[in-house]
């Protein structure tokens, strides 16, 4: 029992339990995030007054919110490379060090901007205010919400900052 402790997980764990405990927090994000993008979007489309423009500012906004996904996943593939490196250097210290629990760490933020800063605001201001000038009203909550997440994330990533990897 000593022996696999000390071994990589990755050599000894079984398949699907890996796949559960490194997929699920990454799936779950992707989840939510695609079902805010369509509640969002049905929500819009289906406003009385002003209901085109609001989708089509959210449709110009895609694009940037794809880049920065884009820019996740690049670092993403990144992060593999490094850990595929050092795992095949056997340095498994510092390859524990990178990992961590960042994907727990990325599924509490996705929980927070989407659960706790955007959708409750969002939800609030489509029931108490009706008319065109909801739409800009349900912006505010957006950006706000962003900005929350983004203190969320720098305090929960510095908290593992102090475990640092030379590259």
């Amino acid at each position: 029992m000593q022996q696999n402790q000390s071994q990589n997980p990755m050599a000894v764990e079984p398949v699907p339990k890996l796949m559960a405990r490194i997929g699920l927090p990454i799936v779950l994000s992707m989840i939510l995030q695609a079902a805010y993008n369509v509640v969002d979007s049905a929500y819009l489309a289906r406003m009385a007054a002003g209901g085109e423009t609001a989708l089509t500012a959210l449709s110009l906004a895609f694009p940037v919110q794809l880049f920065m996904v884009a820019v996740s996943i690049g670092t993403g593939v990144g992060t593999n490379a490094l850990l595929a490196r050092l795992l095949g250097l056997g340095d498994k210290d510092r390859a524990d060090a990178a990992v961590g629990n960042a994907q727990f760490l990325a599924l509490v933020i996705s929980l927070c901007r989407q659960v706790l800063f955007v959708l409750p605001p969002v939800w609030a201001l489509t029931r108490l205010v009706t008319g065109p000038e909801n739409v800009s009203l349900v912006w505010w909550p957006l950006a706000l919400g962003e900005a929350a997440t983004l203190v969320v994330a720098l305090v929960l990533y510095q908290k593992r900052a102090k475990k640092r990897i030379d590259f």
